[in-house]
C-alpha cells in the first residue's frame, strides 16, 4: 500500500479573493512561513519521495520540505490545477453570479467554459497518482504537492466517489490529506485536511 500525502500548496494573495487556476501566482509571506513550519514537521516522516504540480505556488511548498529530506522535487503535470478557462482570474464575488459556475460548483462536471472538462481532470489526476504509487510499491509514504480542486477530485475518484460531489470535500491550504492506494484506482482516506 503506497501512502500518498497530498499537500495542498500554501497561501497566496489569491487564495479566497479569485479563481488562479493555472495563473502561476507565487506564496505570500504567510505562505512562504507555513511551506517552512509543515516542511520541519514532516521532515521526521518517513517520505521516500516528493512529487508536485509545476505551478510556483506548489513548488515553493515543495521545495522546503525536499530540501530537508535530501530530495529532489519532482514536477508532475498530472498535478497541475483544473484549467478553468474563461472563470480564471475572475474573484470569487462576481463567479458567484454566473449561473454556469454556481451549478459547476453545487454538482461539477461536463465542460468548464473554455476549460477542461472535469472527466479529463479525474483520469489525469487518478493516473498521476496510479504512476506515484507504481513507482513506490510496498509500504512506502511518499507527498504530493497539488491544488484544492484537485486533491478533492483525487479523493473522490479514489472513494469510489461521483466527481459531482467532490466539491462536498473542503481542502485548506497548507493542508495534507492521507491517501492509502490499496488497489487498482481503490483508496482508503486515512485523514483529510490535517494542519499539523
Amino acid at each position: 500500500m503506497t501512502e500518498i500525502l497530498l499537500m495542498r500548496h500554501s497561501t497566496t494573495n489569491d487564495v479566497d479573493n479569485q479563481l488562479a487556476g493555472r495563473i502561476d501566482t507565487p506564496l505570500n509571506e504567510k505562505g512562504r512561513q507555513r511551506a517552512q513550519e509543515l516542511a520541519v514537521t514532516l521532515s521526521g516522516q518517513p517520505i521516500k519521495g516528493v512529487y508536485s504540480s509545476p505551478l510556483l505556488r506548489t513548488m515553493q511548498t515543495a521545495e522546503p520540505l525536499a530540501d530537508r529530506l535530501r530530495l529532489t522535487v519532482r514536477s508532475m503535470p498530472e498535478l497541475i490545477q483544473v484549467d478553468y478557462g474563461d472563470w480564471e482570474k475572475k474573484p470569487f464575488w462576481e463567479l458567484q453570479q454566473d449561473p454556469e459556475w454556481r451549478r459547476y460548483v453545487n454538482e461539477p462536471g461536463g465542460q468548464i467554459p473554455g476549460g477542461e472538462k472535469v472527466s479529463d481532470v479525474v483520469q489525469r489526476v487518478s493516473s498521476g497518482l496510479m504512476q506515484i504509487a507504481a513507482q513506490h510499491p510496498g509500504d512506502q509514504m511518499v507527498i504530493a504537492v497539488s491544488h484544492g480542486s484537485v486533491i478533492r477530485f483525487a479523493i473522490a475518484h479514489f472513494l469510489g466517489m461521483e466527481p459531482g460531489n467532490a466539491n462536498r470535500l473542503k481542502i485548506y491550504p497548507g493542508s495534507v490529506s492521507v491517501l492509502r492506494i490499496v488497489g487498482d484506482e481503490i483508496g482508503v482516506l486515512v485523514s483529510m485536511n490535517r494542519l499539523f
